[in-house]
């Protein structure tokens, strides 16, 4: 049996090697849309910029909407009893 180099195994034990910060994103879809804002006129990109922070906005109002439904509906029902009526 032959022994592994020790360099191989890093000072901390197993971590991952560390990443230049320099090299550029690898993911398609944020080169996809770097190459679409880059032909875009400036104008379409802060249209496009509005609308986005709008429709966030929409959505996490949406999301606050139905936390507090779901928090109401959780609560619950009030005592009540019965009156007779004469």
């Amino acid at each position: 049996m032959n022994a592994e180099p020790d360099d191989e195994i890093p000072a901390s034990g197993w971590e991952a090697p560390e990443t230049d910060a320099s090299q550029p994103d690898t993911d398609p879809l944020a080169k996809l849309i770097q190459e679409l804002l880059s032909v875009m006129p400036e104008e379409i990109r802060v249209r496009l910029t509005e609308a986005l922070s709008a429709l966030i906005e929409a959505l996490r109002a949406l999301i606050d909407w139905v936390l507090a439904k779901l928090e109401r509906s959780a609560e619950p029902a009030p005592a009540v009893r019965d009156i007779p009526i004469l």
